[in-house]
């Protein structure tokens, strides 16, 4: 079951990992009208590198790291959501995987709900919450050793 527990956390490792490479670009790219010294687009011939060309090299490449982690989080995303869809999960499985690995609801305030918050809104007991937990797992886990899983990390 570890390898199941791992293999879903992956998610939001991506999503976190996508999300700060756009945050860095985006912060650069608002950034761009502090660095920029002159914008008249004349060659300089001092021989010296043009701190604003540099610039524009080093935004060019955050943005296509943020790209990148994006598309990479939307391919694990849709290998993890395939494997959690095709597990054959009751209600009550696939309720608790989506709130534990998947959903970020803003219920939560975009962190992990607890045991006590997913016992809460399904009505049960933390105790059963983690009964029903550890059954999905048993089913991802089953469908992930029969599948070629792919490592995100």
């Amino acid at each position: 079951m570890v390898e199941a527990i791992d293999y879903l956390k992956q998610y939001r490792a991506l999503i976190n990992k996508a999300a700060r490479m756009i945050d860095v670009y985006n912060q650069l790219d608002a950034d761009v009208g502090l660095k920029s010294r002159s914008a008249d687009g004349m060659p300089r011939g001092s021989g010296k590198s043009d701190p604003t060309a540099n610039y524009a090299i080093r935004l060019a490449e955050a943005r296509r790291n943020a790209l990148n982690a994006s598309v990479e989080y939307k391919e694990a995303a849709m290998d993890i959501l395939n494997t959690i869809n095709s597990a054959e999960l009751t209600e009550y499985e696939y309720d608790i995987i989506f709130a534990r690995y998947v959903a970020m609801p803003k219920a939560y305030g975009a962190r992990i709900p607890s045991w006590a918050d997913i016992a809460h809104d399904l009505n049960f007991s933390m105790g059963h919450a983690k009964r029903i937990h550890g059954e999905a797992l048993k089913k991802i886990e089953s469908r992930i050793s029969n599948d070629t899983k792919r490592d995100f990390a």
